[in-house]
């Protein structure tokens, strides 16, 4: 997995050391997971994210960050009913559509992943106070683990034949 960075922020505090160093940081939070074609209801679980870096200054306005974090990414979805079909040919050449049918359909997703940050940031000062950041790069991710899980309470499957008004 590969993630794109490119992030500008104003009005940054001027008072932020300019020297190299290692910094830590931790957040909460985490995406929820696109799904295409979503009629239910979707939640991202609390995650987290946290690392290590170091940041290498070559001037006082330009620097280079990289630095190691780990990542937990949860996101849980759920419908009431979910139906998908899809036209097949049976096995003497005849058409019909396939349909599969679940009631309450939950699928949960946790991810844990070992990110690779590598940036580069150039600063700008107005005055003592203000200024401001743009930072841009990569981040390379590493799936650590991942759990999937999912659970209907009911699952039909149905095939019709148009040509005889049939289902089967």
């Amino acid at each position: 997995y590969i993630i794109l960075l490119l992030t500008i922020l104003t009005f940054g505090n001027k008072a932020m050391s300019q020297k190299s160093g290692i910094k830590f940081w931790a957040g909460t939070g985490g995406p929820v997971f696109n799904y295409s074609d979503f009629d239910g209801t979707k939640s991202a679980n609390s995650g987290f994210i946290g690392g290590i870096g170091y940041k290498y200054f070559f001037n006082n306005k330009l620097s280079l960050n990289v630095g190691a974090e780990y990542g937990l990414y949860k996101s849980t979805v759920s419908f009431d009913q979910l139906r998908n079909s899809s036209n097949e040919t049976d096995s003497e050449g005849d058409a019909f559509e396939f349909i599969t049918s679940t009631k309450y359909h939950k699928e949960s997703y946790t991810l844990n992943m070992v990110n690779i940050p590598l940036t580069l940031e150039y600063n700008y000062s107005f005055n003592q106070r203000f200024g401001f950041y743009v930072l841009g790069g990569a981040k390379i991710g590493l799936p650590v683990n991942t759990k999937y899980k999912t659970s209907i309470n009911s699952l039909q499957t149905t095939a019709y034949y148009e040509q005889w008004d049939l289902t089967l």
